[in-house]
């Protein structure tokens, strides 16, 4: 029993001894060749196989052998990680092939554990752009008056990377003064400076200072107010004084006499006191007409009363002065033009020495409008 239990196992290691050696041993070591692409970070490997190299490891008689010559352009390579790749990064190096094949044609594949580690230089190193890069010197310019406003974007500190980004304005909130601003780059220039936008990106910008046109006479501060009020008395003052007693004065009926010398004389302004004031501004989403050039007006009514020869007790009369597209400009002083002044004893409109009807009641379409007093209008 023991004698027979001998033969088996010597039987069993001839067997495996002569299997074994009846493989033929193919090395498919270093038979690949590595090249990377894409940026470090997000690179990816790829490998071509040297299947010469595997051929030159063979014997002639083996070269002949077409199946076994299959068998090694069977042959390829892989890595692992693929993707995502950095410089100096190390990947082991995987080795695929027809096992079948190898079976059949009683082939040993000779491949050992592989790394290899990314040179450092081996991919380019692209930085991704910031919101700070793209948009941190980033301006929004508003030319002209709001609503009709131009605005443009410029980059405070220019650089060569921001010369290559494309801008492009969204929407704009003049209610949160921003513009929205979408941000692309041309990327292959960009990786030439070593930089990326992979994707467009967006960012609320400040609207820069503009001016803007009057909208009620509560946007107006105690100190606007008073400036305005004062220079438009100044102005009727002066009126006042430079006219005295021309033609104007007389066809408007104030002194229906023939003219002489002493109508021309100095008559004296023994007062000038605001009496009511008239202020309209064009109505959100309502369009100016070629027609109407005002986006506002305001209208001081002065009373005064001066003295001549013909009125001994002295003459009350009214001098409108209209403000026209009043503009608070972006550095906090006023504009506007005076497109009218006049003295009358009463002012002739819709109703007889009505003045709310003239310069009030008849823009109510268009137009949002209030009457003030002095007190009201200090406010």
């Amino acid at each position: 029993m023991k004698k027979s239990i001998g033969i088996i196992v010597v039987l069993a290691v001839v067997v495996l001894a002569f299997a074994s050696c009846g493989k033929k041993e193919v090395s498919l070591n270093n038979a690949f060749e590595i090249t990377y692409e894409g940026d470090s970070g997000e690179g990816f490997a790829k490998l071509i196989p040297k299947h010469d190299v595997i051929i030159a490891k063979l014997s002639e008689k083996q070269r002949k052998n077409k199946k076994l010559m299959d068998f090694v352009y069977s042959v390829n390579y892989k890595v692992v990680p693929d993707k995502n790749l950095s410089n100096g990064q190390e990947i082991e190096v995987l080795c695929t092939y027809n096992e079948e094949m190898a079976k059949k044609l009683r082939i040993n594949p000779i491949f050992d554990k592989t790394l290899v580690r990314i040179p450092s230089d081996a991919m380019l190193v692209v930085r991704p752009l910031s919101k700070e890069d793209v948009f941190g010197s980033l301006k929004v310019k508003a030319d002209g008056v709001y609503p009709d406003l131009d605005l443009s974007l410029y980059y405070e500190s220019k650089t060569d990377i921001n010369q290559l980004i494309k801008l492009e304005m969204l929407n704009r909130d003049f209610a949160k003064g921003i513009v929205t601003v979408e941000a692309t780059i041309n990327n292959k220039k960009a990786r030439e400076l070593g930089v990326s936008l992979k994707k467009p990106m967006r960012s609320d910008i400040k609207i820069g200072a503009y001016s803007t046109y009057l909208k009620s006479t509560k946007d107006l501060t105690k100190e606007e107010k008073e400036k305005i009020e004062g220079q438009a008395k100044n102005v009727v003052t002066a009126y006042l004084e430079n006219e005295k007693l021309n033609d104007s004065w007389i066809f408007a009926g104030l002194f229906p006499i023939a003219r002489t010398k002493a109508q021309k004389e100095f008559r004296k302004i023994n007062e000038i006191k605001l009496d009511k004031i008239y202020f309209i501004s064009l109505k959100d989403g309502i369009e100016k007409d070629f027609l109407d050039s005002k986006y506002n007006q305001i209208v001081f009514v002065y009373k005064a009363n001066i003295s001549h020869h013909e009125a001994k007790e002295g003459q009350d009369i009214y001098i409108p002065v209209k403000l026209e597209n009043i503009v608070k400009l972006s550095n906090g002083n006023f504009e506007y033009k005076i497109t009218d002044i006049e003295m009358v004893s009463k002012y002739v409109g819709e109703n007889d020495g009505d003045f709310k009807s003239v310069f009030l009641n008849r823009f109510i379409d268009k137009y949002d409008g209030e009457e003030l007093n002095y007190v009201e209008y200090m406010k």
